[in-house]
C-alpha cells in the first residue's frame, strides 16, 4: 500500500471512529430519556469531529498541508476500536445497558479516544494550523471525559471498576 493509500485508509478509519461513537451516543440518547439532552450534545460534537477530519482529508491533504504524523502508524488499532464500538451498538440495541453501564462505557470510551487521537502531535509546542485542529479534537475528548465524569457525579451514577468495562490501555478491547 502506497503512502497516499495508507493516509486515506487511516483518515477514513479515524472518521469512522468519530461516527461510530456518535452512533453509540445517539443510541444512549434514545435509551435514556432522563439524559437525552446530554447524549444529544455529545452525539453532535462527535459528528463535528468527523466533519473536521473529513475537511482535513478533502482540503488540507490535497494541498500537502495535512500533518500525516498525527495519524497512528498502525491502522489496526483504529479498525479494532471501530469494530468494538459497532459491536457495542449491536449489543446495546438488543440488550439495553443500565444507565450506569452506559455512562461508564462512555467515560472509558472517551479516555480511550483521547489515547487513539493522534498522540504524536498533541504535545507539540509549535503546531501547524492543521495540527492545532487535532489538538482541539484531543482536548474535546478530554472535555467529554470530564463532562461525563461531572454528570455522573451530579446525578449519583456510580463508577464501575474500569477493568470490568472491557477496555484496555486506552483502546477498546
Amino acid at each position: 500500500m502506497g503512502k497516499h493509500e495508507k493516509f486515506y485508509s487511516l483518515i477514513d478509519e479515524a472518521i469512522n471512529l468519530e461516527l461510530n461513537v456518535s452512533d453509540l451516543y445517539f443510541l444512549f440518547h434514545k435509551l435514556f430519556p432522563q439524559d437525552k439532552e446530554f447524549w444529544w450534545q455529545l452525539t453532535l460534537e462527535e459528528k463535528n469531529h468527523a466533519s473536521l477530519l473529513r475537511s482535513g482529508k478533502e482540503y488540507f491533504e490535497e494541498l500537502g498541508l495535512f500533518p500525516e504524523n498525527i495519524l497512528p502508524d498502525d491502522i489496526n488499532s483504529l479498525k479494532d476500536a471501530n469494530a468494538k464500538i459497532k459491536g457495542l451498538i449491536v449489543e446495546f440495541s438488543q440488550n439495553p445497558p443500565t444507565r450506569q453501564k452506559a455512562f461508564n462505557t462512555a467515560f472509558i470510551l472517551e479516555q480511550s479516544a483521547g489515547e487513539i487521537h493522534f498522540q504524536k502531535v498533541m504535545e507539540k509546542d509549535a503546531p501547524s494550523k492543521m495540527e492545532k485542529i487535532f489538538q482541539e479534537l484531543n482536548q474535546n475528548d478530554k472535555d467529554h471525559t470530564q463532562r461525563i465524569y461531572n454528570y455522573m457525579k451530579e446525578h449519583n451514577i456510580p463508577f464501575e471498576d474500569q477493568n470490568n468495562l472491557n477496555f484496555d490501555k486506552g483502546v477498546i478491547s
